[in-house]
């Protein structure tokens, strides 16, 4: 597919999510003395969102807004317009 579309990768700018899905994961690696790697920015950053979800109490709100403005932001208003319009149908 991407093959087809050379610019494909080059029109999607910097990553911002990275799946991986192949093996060794990046945090099974280790170095010659069979320590971990330094952890890069990305990594930290996902962490970070992933314990404070994990901590947050249940009815507390997400604290991702703040890491995560354009992401919260491009799921939640397509979906508070359609609840509008899915209560009025009923």
């Amino acid at each position: 597919m991407c093959r087809k579309a050379p610019g494909y990768w080059r029109s999607l700018g910097e990553p911002k999510i990275i799946h991986y899905c192949s093996s060794p994961k990046p945090w099974d690696r280790v170095d010659e003395h069979g320590k971990p790697p330094a952890r890069g920015e990305l990594e930290m950053v996902w962490w970070q969102c992933f314990l404070e979800f994990q901590l947050a109490p249940p009815t507390a709100a997400l604290p991702l807004t703040r890491a995560v403005p354009r992401l919260v932001s491009s799921v939640q208003e397509p979906r508070e317009q359609a609840l509008p319009a899915a209560r009025d149908a009923q």
